[in-house]
């Protein structure tokens, strides 16, 4: 159903996205050793990667970091291990891997700081049985951007480096940190080459068309103009879409849909924005003054500037292009041209209300 608010899982529910799956698609097949899905909160990155990996004949293991509480290095291992572990007892050729590696699994604490960890000693042998048979196996990142904060990058770094048969695919919604763990200099992972697929929000005439079939499957008859007020509310992302498509027709009522829409939408933003907030609280006050300005209208670096600062006082140039800087990296905010602006129309909700 295109109207299910969980991420997809089968083609036939995902709507459109046919020119991001065949690249997905062909590039796991062909010589890439890293994949990176980039794009907004709820464009459908999360739904591209469950569905390519359920289609996906090859050993895989899919991680999504946000199942990480609290994100450790130790839990991130443990996660890690016991997927792999699960990934083998999948394929009959790996899982005999798994009676070689009882001697040294039990009592040892996982670690991804060594080189000679667990975790590495088993990637190596799966690495050379797949080798052998000139398999692949795919490792699916989701939120791959928090990998950087407890330094697991060095283990896909590793990965990247040494183990050939072995590929990578990340997703990650907040861009700017993806982009710095991939590219910054002292990031484990710089120079490595990598394919990036780019989703963005829908255009108007494909979410006139996502829309329409959505409404055609759940029997619910809704007119152009009533499509027009979803779009407009939504502003084409994906998630947004189909969460009001699900409530209109739930309700058989437009503007009840909405209204539950937003109520569910602003939880969803303000649950993000709290975690956004909680090793920034000294600064969370003019988070939200700058959030707040950009939520009435799109405005430029000085007119943000002299908005915050007749709220707060002088600020210096360098700590207020970090505060935009920092949104930005973290998909709250967009720049277009010489205007900053919110990227998308419930999150202004949201940060309004």
């Amino acid at each position: 159903m295109y109207f299910d608010p969980t991420p997809k899982k089968n083609r036939a529910d995902m709507f459109g996205f046919e020119s991001e799956y065949k690249m997905l698609k062909e590039a796991l097949y062909e010589k890439e050793r890293l994949i990176v899905i980039k794009g907004l909160r709820r464009t459908g990155k999360t739904s591209l990667m469950n569905v390519v990996y359920k289609e996906l004949d090859q050993p895989k293991i899919f991680i999504d970091m946000r199942e990480l509480t609290p994100l450790t290095q130790e839990n991130f291992a443990k996660h890690f291990y016991l997927s792999i572990n699960e990934a083998m007892n999948q394929v009959d050729y790996l899982r005999v891997i798994l009676g070689k590696i009882k001697s040294i699994d039990v009592g040892i604490k996982i670690s991804i700081r060594s080189e000679e960890s667990t975790i590495s000693i088993l990637l190596k042998m799966i690495n050379e049985e797949l080798k052998k048979r000139r398999k692949k196996m795919v490792i699916f990142v989701d939120e791959a951007q928090l990998a950087k904060q407890i330094q697991a990058d060095n283990l896909f770094a590793f990965i990247y480096d040494y183990l050939e048969n072995i590929k990578i695919v990340f997703a990650g919604s907040e861009v700017g940190i993806l982009d710095k763990m991939l590219n910054e200099e002292k990031s484990a992972l710089f120079g490595r080459p990598y394919l990036e697929i780019e989703i963005s929000p829908v255009s108007n005439e494909k979410a006139m068309q996502f829309l329409t079939a959505g409404f055609k499957e759940t029997g619910y008859s809704v007119t152009t103009d009533d499509l027009e007020k979803i779009i407009k509310k939504t502003d084409g992302v994906m998630g947004w879409l189909t969460l009001a498509g699900y409530y209109v027709s739930k309700y058989r009522n437009l503007e009840k849909g909405l209204k539950k829409t937003e109520e569910i939408a602003r939880s969803i933003i303000l649950s993000e924005l709290d975690r956004f907030f909680e090793n920034r609280k000294e600064a969370r006050a003019r988070y939200m003054l700058i959030l707040k300005l950009l939520a009435k209208q799109s405005l430029t670096w000085a007119e943000l500037k002299r908005g915050l600062e007749a709220k707060v006082g002088k600020i210096s140039n360098n700590r207020f292009t970090n505060y935009l800087s920092t949104l930005e990296d973290y998909g709250f905010i967009t720049k277009k041209e010489r205007q900053y602006l919110i990227t998308d129309n419930l999150l202004a909700y949201a940060i309004s209300s």
